[in-house]
């Protein structure tokens, strides 16, 4: 699924430390673009993110790295998922 792209560019962006706790993501516009995938399907995986507490979302239009997340939420989402074979 598309989204999957955008939740794996996210958590590819924390682990190489381009996004720390507090950073600002890019916007939706920018993902979708660079990803070549909706923005509709963006906006799932951010709001997935969200859920999994790797991202908090500061204003209505801002979201920005958790301060509590630890790269174990994803694998444990995707275990939960039943979509382990699709993680990183």
């Amino acid at each position: 699924m598309e989204y999957e792209k955008a939740i794996e560019y996210i958590d590819q962006m924390i682990r190489d430390g381009e996004l720390v706790t507090g950073s600002r993501l890019p916007t939706e516009r920018t993902i979708s673009e660079h990803l070549g995938i909706g923005r509709n399907s963006t906006r799932e995986a951010l709001s997935i993110l969200h859920g999994m507490g790797m991202i908090k979302r500061v204003q209505l239009c801002d979201r920005r790295c958790a301060p509590c997340y630890s790269p174990d939420l994803y694998y444990d989402a995707c275990s939960w998922n039943h979509n382990k074979e699709r993680c990183l």
